[in-house]
């Protein structure tokens, strides 16, 4: 049998970073959808703070839910509705503008979504807007900016960034 994993088995301390590097095709995005309860592993089990990970029932030394304290940013971002204001707030009807725009600043957005007929309220489908690939992620990492989640999961999350706004936004 061929498998992308086997025995693997590590502990990461709250509040410290890691990161998965390897060549292309090893395995970094299939691990990342396996923390985060994406995928199922085919046997064994995933642990989180010692229990086994079913259901994304897990609670973190926090008391939260597993997957309700993940902030999860892919590879390739898709966004093909709702408006940009829609992406910060669970709740369309209650969001903090201010924070919003905090949050496009760090990523060197702010200007761009301004700058925009409808600004905030501008549609994510509307052709007359085009975001370029690193636009895409820029606006995603404002969004985990805004959601200030206690785990968060880049995957090539710096992919389509060309090397000054990676620095702007390592810095935030």
């Amino acid at each position: 049998e061929s498998y992308v994993f086997k025995d693997i088995n590590f502990n990461i301390p709250l509040g410290k970073s890691i990161a998965i590097t390897g060549p292309s095709g090893c395995g970094k995005s299939t691990f990342i959808n396996l923390i985060s309860g994406l995928y199922t592993p085919t046997s064994g089990e995933i642990r989180i703070s010692g229990f086994p990970f079913q259901n994304s029932k897990v609670i973190t030394p926090n008391n939260d839910i597993w997957q309700e304290s993940i902030s999860l940013v892919m590879q390739d971002i898709y966004y093909d509705h709702g408006k940009i204001k829609d992406l910060f707030s669970d709740n369309r009807f209650d969001f903090d503008k201010n924070k919003i725009l905090n949050c496009l600043d760090k990523v060197s957005l702010k200007e761009k979504i301004i700058s925009l007929p409808n600004k905030l309220d501008t549609n994510l489908s509307d052709a007359r807007v085009k975001f370029s690939g690193g636009q895409l992620q820029r606006l995603t990492l404002a969004r985990i900016f805004f959601k200030n989640k206690e785990i968060l999961l880049l995957d090539e999350v710096a992919s389509a960034l060309d090397e000054k706004t990676k620095g702007i936004i390592l810095d935030n």
